[in-house]
């Protein structure tokens, strides 16, 4: 199966992703490190090819309920800040897109403490690919962080690139605005 993760046919990837996503479920709590985690840093860190990189990337944050929160804090959010400086601008892309169920796992407080650095360094990336992940996923993200910090600094995040100077930037901010504002709670909203 996990050949079939990096095969040259795009739609075989993406499908052999759906399916190791919901074959997981079927894996033993002691094979999950062996058999699951190791194969996924593996590609993580496979330089051969950026595939293996922005696999691995959808598989941290696609399994990170599976991964558990104890791996997830001492593996997945150190390899994703990794991703998160790769050279391949669609390995941070990929990471971009890929934090929202892996903050909302891990909570809150930890969110804001390991995983927002990398947040803020993609959302001014030089892509502006990148930063359009950004936006594109954060209400994903805006659901992972504390309420101070979405209604302070992920709030500025998103006022910079409604005025990114890449026009995609700021049509995806204009698309995630009504969803955004309803990641705040009902008091944080002014007229």
């Amino acid at each position: 199966t996990f050949e079939l993760l990096v095969d040259k046919n795009v739609q075989v990837g993406i499908s052999a992703v759906g399916t190791l996503i919901k074959l997981v479920e079927f894996v033993r709590d002691d094979q999950v490190e062996p058999q699951l985690q190791n194969v996924v840093v593996t590609l993580a860190h496979d330089e051969r090819a950026e595939d293996y990189r922005i696999v691995a990337a959808q598989l941290f944050n696609e399994l990170a309920e599976r991964f558990g929160k104890k791996r997830c804090m001492n593996v997945v959010v150190e390899e994703m800040k990794k991703l998160g400086t790769d050279t391949s601008f669609s390995v941070r892309r990929t990471v971009a897109s890929n934090l929202g169920k892996l903050m909302q796992f891990i909570g809150p407080d930890a969110a804001v403490e390991h995983i927002m650095p990398t947040v803020q360094a993609l959302s001014k990336d030089d892509i502006w690919g990148v930063r359009k992940a950004c936006v594109e996923h954060i209400c994903e993200i805006s659901k992972g962080v504390t309420r101070d910090v979405r209604k302070g600094e992920l709030l500025d995040l998103f006022m910079k690139l409604v005025d990114d100077q890449s026009k995609w930037v700021k049509v995806g901010a204009y698309q995630q605005l009504g969803g955004f504002i309803h990641t705040f709670d009902p008091e944080d909203i002014t007229e």
